[in-house]
């Protein structure tokens, strides 16, 4: 009998070691969990915060363009071209691919529009005998995008009417009615020769002798725009540097509305190591844009955007391996 008595005592001690070094075990995860999160969570503040500052500024050169139209009877090619290579995007504000002009064509005057373009010999000796609005076709009004800096590397957008598509178009609108910058969600630029995402942000230009007070009159008044084009990888390479190895910057379609229109509102969200949920981590806001952007390390450790989105982790394994790639520490289980 005391035999079995010290056996029953001896398991008894066995499993309430095991079971005191599960629930060590499942704390010290815990404790390593919470750490992690409360880490990414700074981390991510940071990174939206960087983001955000990079597109203010952006925005900002965009404004400065508006002015530079304003302030002119009309603005050449070689005055465009001068204004923007004096701003020195490339070392200043690394990310965007292109600055350009896109001028409001009505089709009654699409054949003389095509043949002043054409022989604007200001930066071209020759002119430009073979420009043509892309896509062909007959519509009501074009918005043609006529300069482009740098021109190199960008030719295949010249003469490319952004009401042609649809995300372009839906953007134009929106600037050209509210007067403010406007967004596109997620396109492919016509002169991408790889396979990132891209989007645009623009700004209207409105004739300087116009009456801008309703949407009719900013209807009216519309002349163009001006617009900055991002591809998704070079934005990231210039706002995070180092980082860009270990993230990955992508655009999401998303919309937010309230009553008095179309609203933009950051967040950040987290795959939870524990059950694969979503985490509210960081809010900002910025001017109108129709689309998300997510900020990923691995498959997925969170997003940016309007609204708060998936996690890509399947399982707990998973998502703490993405935690521990985005905050650069191992996360245990």
């Amino acid at each position: 009998m005391a035999w079995f008595s010290v056996q029953g005592s001896a398991l008894a001690s066995l499993v309430g070691g095991l079971a005191l070094t599960a629930w060590a075990a499942q704390w010290a995860a815990g404790v390593a969990e919470s750490e992690a999160r409360h880490e990414f969570t700074q981390a991510a503040a940071i990174r939206v915060l960087q983001l955000k500052e990079r597109l203010d500024a952006y925005e900002g050169v965009l404004r400065g363009l508006q002015g530079f139209f304003a302030g002119s009877a009309d603005v050449d090619r070689d005055e465009f071209r001068r204004y923007v290579v004096r701003l020195g995007l490339g070392t200043r504000l690394p990310g965007v691919q292109v600055v350009g002009f896109a001028r409001r064509v009505p089709l009654s005057g699409r054949e003389s529009y095509v043949e002043s373009v054409a022989s604007d010999r200001r930066l071209a000796d020759h002119g430009y005998p073979r420009f043509a609005i892309r896509p062909a076709g007959d519509r009501p009004e074009y918005l043609v995008i006529e300069y482009t800096e740098p021109a190199r590397g960008n030719e295949a957008a010249f003469g490319f009417d952004l009401l042609s598509e649809r995300a372009r178009r839906s953007a134009a609108e929106r600037a050209r009615a509210k007067g403010l910058p406007a967004a596109t969600e997620p396109v492919t630029l016509v002169q991408e020769t790889g396979s990132q995402a891209s989007f645009l942000l623009m700004l209207p230009i409105y004739r300087n002798d116009a009456r801008m007070v309703t949407a009719d009159e900013r209807q009216d008044a519309f002349a163009g725009v001006v617009y900055a084009a991002f591809r998704m990888g070079d934005l990231a390479r210039g706002v995070y540097g180092d980082d860009v190895g270990r993230l990955d910057l992508t655009v999401d379609d998303a919309i937010l509305t309230c009553d008095s229109g179309t609203i933009a509102t950051w967040a950040v969200a987290l795959a939870a190591p524990s059950q694969g949920s979503n985490a509210l981590l960081a809010t900002g806001s910025y001017a109108d844009p129709s689309w998300i952007t997510s900020l990923s390390a691995a498959k997925l450790t969170g997003s940016i955007g309007i609204a708060s989105g998936g996690t890509g982790a399947p399982d707990a394994a998973t998502a703490r391996t993405n935690l521990g790639l985005a905050i650069g520490t191992d996360v245990q289980a």
